[in-house]
């Protein structure tokens, strides 16, 4: 309870704290996308004209693909091999107004990919998501937010082909110009979001099945106890899986392997406990208790015979996954 209540006490502060919100903030419908063009053109002085990092080269500018937008993330899917670029144009006056509020940190959202990023055509910044997790960040300096002009940004993003994910707009705070403080609350934010929400979710339901587990061996004839159990630890290891250091540490082909397997495995342990509460259905319950390792294990076979991107992963949780909630739920009646 009193980690529930931390949980939404911190949801609500995130919301309603206007410090710790971007000071100049810039929408989605302010970048550009292009996809299909290498950064081959930006190494050379001879082609840097061509680069789609140049300011003066109006191709990322002017493009009609908006970013996070349908079209954005149709491109995004249609291959996972291919690279891209995100551009944004900052206005002078955006930028006075970010030197006057001392937002002097920029952020461009997170990416989860290897990113390099230009600022008036010159290389500032490259990361990868393997190695930071947490939103690109660009420190500005007090010459370039006294700019009379506008600069332009560019973002390349390199893919490897394994991610279907790239550019995430849940659980990411907005974009735009930062004080100092407010840009660590965001970063703070993230690190919550993507991890130490599941490792707690995680403690949670270990405890829970530890202490159906010790119950189901002080009383042999409550059969709801062992499915309780089991299904707390499948949820646990399910959170464990989830958090984005564990996904980072497994890859993706790895996490979703694994990740598949639980998923199944959550199916078949919440149909277990249903029929366990209804006390009526044993012969099902042993089937159903017998099917979980096998579900494991199948689930996790089809994803090595298979390479999954995580359309498999959608498939269970948008159908498979309500249905047997709601079988589980009808079983009890």
């Amino acid at each position: 309870v009193g980690t529930f209540i931390a949980g939404l006490l911190l949801i609500w502060s995130k919301f309603h704290d206007s410090r710790h919100r971007a000071s100049i903030p810039l929408e989605n419908s302010r970048w550009t996308a292009v996809f299909g063009v290498a950064d081959d053109d930006c190494w050379t002085e001879s082609a840097k004209k061509d680069c789609l990092a140049n300011p003066l080269n109006e191709q990322l500018w002017k493009s009609n693909i908006v970013r996070r937008s349908d079209e954005y993330y149709q491109s995004i899917e249609a291959d996972y091999k291919k690279p891209f670029w995100l551009g944004l144009e900052i206005k002078a006056s955006e930028l006075k107004k970010a030197q006057l509020a001392g937002a002097t940190r920029l952020h461009l959202g997170l990416l989860y990919s290897h990113y390099d990023v230009w600022v008036e055509g010159e290389k500032v910044q490259s990361g990868d998501y393997r190695e930071n997790d947490l939103p690109v960040v660009l420190d500005m300096s007090s010459r370039q937010l006294q700019n009379d002009k506008s600069i332009r940004v560019a973002v390349n993003v390199t893919r490897d082909g394994k991610m279907k994910t790239v550019d995430a707009g849940w659980f990411v705070p907005e974009m735009g110009f930062f004080t100092a403080e407010a840009s660590e609350q965001q970063l703070r934010w993230v690190a919550f979001s993507q991890d130490t929400r599941f490792y707690v979710v995680f403690a949670v339901f270990l405890l829970f099945g530890l202490i159906f587990r010790i119950a189901a061996i002080t009383k042999e004839t409550k059969v709801e106890y062992p499915a309780a159990s089991v299904f707390a630890f499948i949820i646990a290891l399910s959170q464990f899986i989830e958090a984005d250091s564990t996904f980072r540490l497994l890859g993706p082909a790895l996490y979703y392997q694994i990740n598949n397997a639980l998923l199944m495995a959550e199916i078949f342990g919440v149909m277990s406990l249903g029929l366990s509460v209804a006390r009526s259905r044993e012969k099902y319950l042993r089937i159903i208790n017998i099917a979980i390792p096998v579900a494991f294990l199948t689930a996790f076979a089809l994803s090595l015979v298979k390479s999954d991107d995580g359309n498999i992963t959608e498939f269970i949780l948008t159908y498979l996954t309500p249905t047997a909630y709601l079988l589980a739920a009808i079983s009890c009646f």
